[in-house]
């Protein structure tokens, strides 16, 4: 297999996840507006009345609590979709890599359960059916990101639940604030719809980007290393280590400098055996690649790592 065969590969794999996440995201703030403008329509039906009033105040959050079902449904079946077509992503590409070194006797073997065998859909409030194709591996490598449990002792379903109860939380507080302090329908509609689609921090859009951010990359990543292993978790014969690379956006200096720079399994800088490879933080867009015995000097460090004068706390997340 020829170096630029390789690098031809990872890098247009690459730039594919790129284009995944961000066309996620934006199905995502879809169903946002979505539900902003659900929740505004419900909310008009008070303005005839001018203030909000409490005696309504039953009727109004049972209203929104079903736009909020919607969207947390609608939510839940887009960030696994997107979850399986990132994972989906890293099979395709060891598939294309395997297919350029091995005859075709072997390559059956050697990707065996990587390529699309199942195709998974859902229906997405306003948006119509959303269809990803996906393999054994990806299959496997979404129920691990669901399987893992973070340092703070969160899973991924953790993390969901928060997300909806949360922001559920939120908006009745502000309606039965607003009952309170007789604010009008159309100010606490304004309210609401921003704090579901404008961007910043805090509100319900940022913590739901974040999220799916997050866990499409860890679908990713997780795909790479279930992708280079065997059924035993060694690495597939033709594969030296699972590289850590930074992200061309990766501007300010955090945990990823240290762990795109460190050897400890005596494998080149920010080279890891599967068992080793650490777990991002959140809103991660580093990324891992497969680094070949064939050509173990093609590492793909497009952004030099800088772990010198990291504070502290950072420095711990590595350690951890």
């Amino acid at each position: 297999m020829a170096k630029s065969d390789f690098a031809r590969i990872v890098q247009s794999h690459r730039g594919k996840q790129l284009r995944w996440t961000a066309a996620s995201v934006r199905r995502i703030d879809r169903i946002l507006q979505f539900a902003a403008a659900d929740v505004v329509a419900k909310l008009r039906k008070q303005a005839g009345r001018g203030t909000l009033q409490e005696r309504y105040l039953t009727d109004l959050l049972a209203d929104l609590g079903r736009t909020l079902d919607n969207l947390r449904n609608d939510y839940g079946h887009l960030t696994n979709l997107h979850l399986l077509g990132s994972a989906q992503i890293a099979a395709d590409r060891e598939a294309a890599i395997a297919g350029q070194l091995f005859s075709v006797d072997d390559l059956q073997q050697a990707v065996a359960g990587l390529l699309p065998e199942l195709t998974q859909s859902a229906t997405i409030g306003g948006l119509g059916e959303v269809s990803v194709r996906f393999g054994l591996v990806a299959r496997d490598a979404v129920n691990a990101v669901y399987q893992r449990v973070y340092r703070d002792g969160l899973s991924l379903s953790d993390r969901l639940w928060r997300l909806s109860a949360g922001t559920r939380k939120i908006i009745e507080d502000k309606v039965v604030s607003a009952v309170a302090q007789g604010t009008s329908a159309e100010n606490l509609a304004r309210d609401l719809r921003s704090y579901l689609t404008k961007t910043g921090q805090g509100n319900a859009r940022y913590n739901a980007m974040r999220l799916a951010r997050t866990e499409i990359n860890t679908a990713h990543r997780e795909g790479s290393i279930r992708t280079a292993t065997k059924p035993d978790g060694t690495l597939r014969d033709h594969i030296l280590a699972l590289g850590w690379r930074l992200s061309k956006s990766h501007v300010v200096q955090d945990v990823c400098d240290i762990w795109a720079s460190q050897d400890i399994d005596g494998l080149g800088a920010g080279n890891y055996l599967p068992r080793n490879v650490p777990v991002d933080h959140a809103n991660g867009l580093c990324f891992l690649i497969s680094v070949l015995k064939a050509h173990p000097d093609l590492q793909f460090v497009t952004k030099e790592p800088k772990p010198e004068g990291l504070p502290d706390s950072e420095v711990a997340k590595a350690a951890q």
